[in-house]
């Protein structure tokens, strides 16, 4: 491995518990504003169950988050590693007919939050795609390859709120929460590095994996 990608992974592990730090931090705020005495009386329970876990799991698990991450790096860089077939956006009828409705709907937030952080961070992340592009000396740009992509840190998420064994409810409530702020502390962190590391964002100088790239 290359020093300069070791060096971002290294970068990204080290930020990822501030990240999800600010992030809840921002989500309680909103949860909070969203609990109204005169609402309806199961989405209130839910919204007030959702508060009670934020102060209950979240130091937890913002500190099991740099390590889910790292993990998640190590797969990404193991030798002869493949990438999954399916992506966080893929989801067939055959998958749909054996969930429940709150694991289809926690699938779907889960899409909803990739959607809107590649819309805010989506500059930034192109060029840090490049340049991981770039670092493995390919002649194309693909975005699966770039091991700090935000579907990365959303399976991370899902992986220790799993081990913490968040309720499922919960975890739905959190991501329609959690999405906003998780957008911005990417992008920012995402600016941050291409500052940092020099990365031009040169993206044009590249032809991306199904299109041009942006």
């Amino acid at each position: 491995m290359q020093p300069a990608y070791a060096a971002l992974l290294t970068a990204a592990v080290s930020g990822a518990e501030a990240l999800l730090t600010a992030a809840f931090a921002k989500a309680l705020v909103s949860v909070r504003s969203d609990i109204q005495p005169e609402g309806d009386t199961t989405a209130q329970q839910t919204l007030a169950l959702a508060l009670q876990c934020i102060d209950r799991f979240a130091p937890q698990l913002c500190t099991a988050y740099p390590i889910a991450l790292r993990d998640a790096h190590q797969q990404h860089t193991k030798s002869g590693f493949q990438l999954a077939g399916v992506s966080l956006t893929d989801l067939n009828i055959e998958q749909l007919e054996l969930m429940d409705p709150t694991q289809v709907q926690e699938r779907i937030e889960r899409v909803r939050a990739l959607q809107h952080i590649l819309v805010v961070a989506g500059d930034n992340l192109a060029a840090l795609d490049a340049h991981f592009a770039a670092l493995e000396g390919m002649e194309q740009v693909d975005p699966a390859r770039n091991p700090l992509r935000p579907d990365v840190y959303l399976s991370a998420l899902q992986s220790v709120m799993t081990r913490f064994k968040v309720p499922r409810v919960v975890r739905v409530l959190w991501l329609q929460h959690l999405s906003g702020p998780l957008a911005t502390g990417l992008n920012s962190a995402y600016a941050q590095w291409r500052k940092n590391f020099h990365i031009s964002g040169a993206s044009s100088a590249y032809q991306s994996v199904g299109g041009a790239a942006g």
